[in-house]
């Protein structure tokens, strides 16, 4: 009895250390599972962490996208607008430069067109002095030699192109104004002797381009100037010749004012009595 007693309790000390081993080991398992378990919860939060975060983020890109398409959709219809603008200003400077091109064009043309009639107008105005030249030379002892000179030299500037329009018909006018006065005045002055017959400085008397004549002293004859024989004759009528001597003294004061019979006509007579000689 007491041999089977103790082969049972021998029996049930290793059970007990059997199932005390399996409980150890199965203690270990469950530690070593629950650590795995932890680490996979961890896991899992960590997923979960960066789930969140890439939730969160997705969200503010999408957010962020959702504002960058709508702000770049105002910018587009912003630049489409400004396209637009600069395409009508485009417009506008096209037609500003088509409109400034023709008008340079017509401005040209002008300049042109006045060059050419201010070309015409100094060689017409040239024409004009070389004609009154041509007029004139013939009246040069009438005291108008000064009013020719200018003439000439007038002339040559217009032929050198030296002087405008503007100042050239100035200074044409200025000298048919001066020729203009003298072709109705009655005039008186000193100057050289026309002819051999007469010494020294003598008197010239003229009436307008119409009457020309000259006297020395008392005793000196009188001449007349004949303008269409360019040629001064000799006033051989004594009562003739001292009207003119009057004339003289009239016009330059030597003698009381008066009315003197200006003998006009002697021109004709003497290219009469020339004519017949």
């Amino acid at each position: 009895m007491r041999c089977k007693h103790s082969i049972r309790n021998m029996l049930l000390i290793a059970l007990l250390t059997a199932i005390s081993a399996v409980a150890q080991e199965h203690d270990a398992e469950m530690a070593d599972l629950r650590s795995q378990i932890e680490s996979y919860k961890s896991k899992v939060r960590d997923i979960r962490s960066k789930i969140g975060n890439e939730t969160a983020k997705a969200t503010a890109d999408s957010l962020s996208y959702a504002a960058y398409i709508n702000d770049l959709s105002g910018r587009s219809g912003r630049i489409r607008d400004e396209r637009d603008s600069l395409l009508v200003l485009a417009d506008k400077l096209r037609h500003r430069r088509d409109s400034l091109a023709h008008t340079e064009a017509a401005q040209n043309q002008q300049r042109i067109s006045s060059v050419n009639r201010q070309k015409a107008f100094l060689t017409d105005l040239r024409g004009k002095c070389a004609q009154l030249i041509d007029t004139l030379e013939v009246f040069e002892p009438f005291n108008i030699k000064k009013q020719i000179n200018a003439l000439r030299f007038l002339e040559g500037e217009l032929a050198a192109g030296t002087v405008s329009a503007a100042e050239g018909l100035e200074r044409y006018w200025q000298i048919v104004s001066q020729l203009e006065t003298a072709s109705y005045r009655i005039e008186s002055w000193s100057g050289d002797a026309p002819v051999p017959a007469l010494k020294g400085d003598v008197r010239f008397l003229r009436m307008g381009f119409v009457w020309l004549a000259s006297a020395g002293d008392d005793n000196a004859p009188v001449f007349v100037y004949n303008a269409k024989q360019q040629k001064w004759a000799e006033v051989k009528n004594l009562e003739k010749a001292t009207s003119v001597r009057k004339a003289v003294q009239v016009a330059n004061g030597m003698a009381s004012p008066q009315l003197v019979l200006l003998p006009v006509n002697l021109t004709l007579e003497l290219a009469h009595e020339e004519a017949g000689q």
